[in-house]
């Protein structure tokens, strides 16, 4: 489960650093001079996007349950309150 869980996350962020890196000017710095409210506000969002992922997986991957079949446990640990 963890194993998938980091391979995932693995694709994911190469294919974030692949779309941020055609996307971003030549002459940039840190925070591209066309940075304005809406992209420090998409950024927020991302990270926040990020961070569930990361603890919805750790969630599930903390859960003891059958390979096969179909579920027997309800998950409302963690961010599935």
């Amino acid at each position: 489960m963890i194993a998938d869980f980091l391979a995932r996350t693995a694709v994911w962020i190469a294919l974030l650093a692949v779309w941020v890196s055609l996307h971003k000017p030549q002459d940039a710095g840190w925070l591209p001079t066309w940075a304005g409210i809406t992209t420090l506000v998409g950024g927020a969002v991302l990270v926040t996007g990020l961070c569930l992922y990361v603890a919805g997986a750790v969630a599930l991957a903390h859960i003891k349950r059958d390979a096969v079949g179909t579920p027997n446990q309800l998950i409302v640990e963690r961010p599935y309150r």
